[in-house]
């Protein structure tokens, strides 16, 4: 009596060894989205100046400037208006205030070259200053903080100040395009893992039969 017996015989990756490589895609898009998304606004060591939005929309910028460093905060500058800030000199090692910095000045400096002061009182409060920007026109302007002690003067300069209307600080708009590529990144983790899904189905569907006969 012959009968037949048919056996699955599948020549490729099955489903579940395709739904295993899902997890792996996802956890790759998490790790290289974030580290795309920070490489517009990463640290290049002590020196480099750090700008970013507080989560009231004042601005903050943070420098070293040799033993101490400088945190300047003010609202977002907006054309043809005065604007109120504080500048907060401390020792960089121990982040104690700086009683007597020497002599401060601030100044803006557009990009043909006019310089605009800014007005600096030092306050009651150790290490800390008030300033008042004057009314600047619209455009991009370099923050130069100059602090004179025993004769020398040591200068830190913020780049890429901008004076526009209502439009959101360098901080915010660097977080808003890491939040946008972070997103991107994870889309295409979702659309891969749901083509793996989409694949295995259709090779289960279409698996290959083979013909086996035993003669009883």
């Amino acid at each position: 009596m012959n009968s037949t017996i048919r056996t699955n015989k599948l020549k490729k990756v099955g489903p579940l060894g395709l739904l295993g490589l899902a997890p792996t895609i996802l956890l790759i898009s998490l790790a290289v989205g974030p580290k795309v998304a920070a490489h517009g606004g990463e640290d290049h060591g002590d020196q480099k100046p750090k700008t970013e939005t507080t989560a009231k929309g004042a601005v903050l910028r943070t420098t070293r400037l040799g033993d101490f460093e400088l945190t300047i905060k003010h609202p977002p500058l907006e054309p043809g208006m005065t604007t109120h800030g504080s500048l907060f000199v401390s020792r960089y090692d121990t982040n104690e205030p700086v009683d007597d910095a020497g002599n401060v000045q601030v100044a803006l400096e557009a990009p043909g070259g006019s310089i605009s002061d800014v007005a600096v009182a030092k306050s009651a409060t150790a290490g800390s200053y008030a300033l008042d920007v004057p009314a600047l026109t619209d455009g991009e302007y370099a923050l130069r903080v100059t602090l004179t002690a025993g004769g020398k003067a040591s200068t830190a300069t913020f780049s890429g100040v901008e004076v526009r209307n209502g439009e959101p600080a360098a901080g915010a708009a660097a977080s808003w395009s890491g939040f946008l590529l972070t997103a991107m990144f994870l889309t295409v983790g979702i659309g891969l893992f749901a083509a793996l899904v989409y694949l295995s189905m259709r090779v289960a569907g279409r698996r290959p039969l083979g013909e086996e006969t035993v003669s009883a």
